[in-house]
């Protein structure tokens, strides 16, 4: 094994108490910031906040994913010049998709029914720009693993947009509130990047120098452009059929899902990509490395998907309130739908890792061919019907995945059962004991709603912890280790 394998392999883990950090601390104030907003907002405005977020995020796909995300693998040479021209670039592309937003705001909130939306989309759209002049800073830190650096631009950008919405609400400002907070996020999150990067753009532009990466850098803006459809294009058939109100149930119960599972696993993500691309070269270590990193993943998310299930209906509307009737349920499918997408979560990091960013592309467009068709069938049907359908899409989604994988690497098609059967066995001791617990619980009439939820979590938690433990030791001992070396 090459030292600069295990340079890097070090490099990587050390990362993880930083990307940790990131995400625990910074997507602490989301639950916390969200709580506070559902006590003084309706779903409709949320609705209203995720219909242009739907605009807003399919134009700033092409600042976030084009060539900045080339800078992570480019050489060391000429990276000065050709960070310097993305940069230059990226802002351009960023004046000229506003204007695009500005001009086409008043059909867009035609077509949802929405005169509101205009003045929303115009100053939500500000974050397009914004978000441009820090593109190329984040890549630089990701591609040297500077999280430390991250951690606090991330913390900034978490914390104070909340309190800057929740101000705003409890003062009447509606909508606005959730604008403005959004709007004061991307401000803050490209300032504290400035401040984190030493890299400063000068003037000048070298096509010559960027040229050659402009074909990975298509792939990733393809994959972009096609993922925008994955993640929003159920919003949009939502808000289409179901109006705004429903939208804003789902959008929320989304949300959560996505802050529960990020902080879980964002921390590993986000150190994957700069640490495969330094084991394209070798066969054999990635594809070991893949398989250990994928059975981890796999067993955080898959317990936390059912956990969520499991507890979520009777939990959500203790927090919530009746407000928010029916996002317990909502919540509960959606996690157990994330769960399990999260088994080929670092599928599309090994794809970009060896160079095929085209890969993935491919996936989403094929994903796509089913994903839509299910959409528009069952969307008329009802918000619960449409979750439902979409957790079917999500399993087809999977084995288009593990197909693709076992060409690029060479490991078997039935790779994920081999791999985590120990897991799904902890994931069912886990769950038997939490349907034992709500049993037990219900006869005890003396017992607190509250103290029952804190009560199975816990022990559905201890419970998949000690039968992990014991039926695979193996895989306990590769996540001690890595936590060892991450704090070390």
């Amino acid at each position: 094994m090459s030292s600069e394998f295990l340079h890097t392999t070090d490099k990587a883990a050390k990362s993880l108490k930083w990307t940790s950090l990131i995400e625990i601390l910074s997507r602490t104030a989301t639950p916390i910031v969200f709580i506070a907003l559902a006590t003084l907002l309706p779903p409709s405005d949320f609705g209203l906040l995720a219909t242009a977020t739907i605009v807003v995020s399919f134009t700033q796909i092409f600042i976030d994913n084009g060539l900045g995300r080339a800078l992570v693998r480019h050489e060391t040479t000429s990276l000065e010049t050709v960070a310097n021209t993305t940069f230059w670039v990226n802002l351009c592309l960023s004046v000229v998709l506003y204007g695009l937003i500005f001009l086409f705001a008043p059909w867009i909130a035609a077509g949802f029914h929405q005169n509101e939306l205009v003045s929303i989309i115009r100053v939500l759209g500000l974050q397009v720009v914004v978000a441009s002049t820090a593109t190329v800073q984040q890549s630089l830190l990701q591609r040297n693993f500077a999280f430390k650096r991250l951690l606090a631009a991330k913390l900034c950008s978490a914390f104070i947009p909340g309190i800057v919405s929740i101000l705003l609400a409890s003062r009447g400002y509606g909508v606005w509130s959730l604008v403005f907070g959004a709007l004061a996020m991307s401000i803050i999150n490209s300032a504290a990047l400035w401040i984190a990067c030493s890299w400063k753009p000068r003037f000048g532009c070298d096509w010559a120098a960027v040229l050659p990466i402009l074909a990975f850098g298509s792939w990733t803006l393809a994959e972009a452009f096609a993922s925008w459809f994955i993640l929003w294009g159920d919003s949009l058939i939502v808000g289409s059929f179901l109006g705004v109100e429903q939208l804003g149930l789902y959008r929320v119960a989304c949300n959560i899902s996505v802050v529960l599972f990020t902080i879980f696993l964002n921390p590993l993500i986000a150190v994957l990509y700069p640490y495969l691309s330094r084991l394209q070269g070798d066969s054999i270590a990635l594809r070991n490395v893949f398989g250990k990193l994928n059975r981890l993943v796999t067993a955080l998310a898959l317990p936390l998907g059912l956990g969520v299930l499991l507890v979520a209906p009777a939990t959500v509307p203790l927090i919530f309130g009746n407000r928010w009737t029916g996002l317990g349920l909502l919540l509960a499918l959606i996690s157990l739908r994330d769960g399990i997408s999260w088994l080929a979560g670092i599928n599309p990091e090994l794809y970009r890792a060896i160079g095929r960013p085209d890969i993935t592309v491919k996936t989403i467009f094929i994903a796509m061919c089913f994903y839509m068709p299910i959409y528009l069938l069952s969307a008329p049907h009802g918000l619960y019907i449409f979750v439902v359908a979409r957790l079917g899409a999500t399993i087809l989604g999977l084995a288009v995945h593990v197909f693709f994988t076992t060409r690029l690497i060479g490991v078997r098609r039935t790779y994920l059962w081999n791999d985590n059967r120990t897991v799904a066995v902890a994931c069912a001791a886990m769950c038997a004991a939490v349907f034992t617990g709500q049993a037990l619980l219900s006869m005890m009439t003396s017992v607190s709603p509250a103290v029952s939820a804190v009560s199975l979590i816990l022990l559905g938690a201890v419970v998949y912890a000690a039968v992990l433990w014991k039926v695979d030791p193996g895989l306990i001992s590769l996540a001690t280790r890595l936590l060892n070396r991450a704090a070390s």
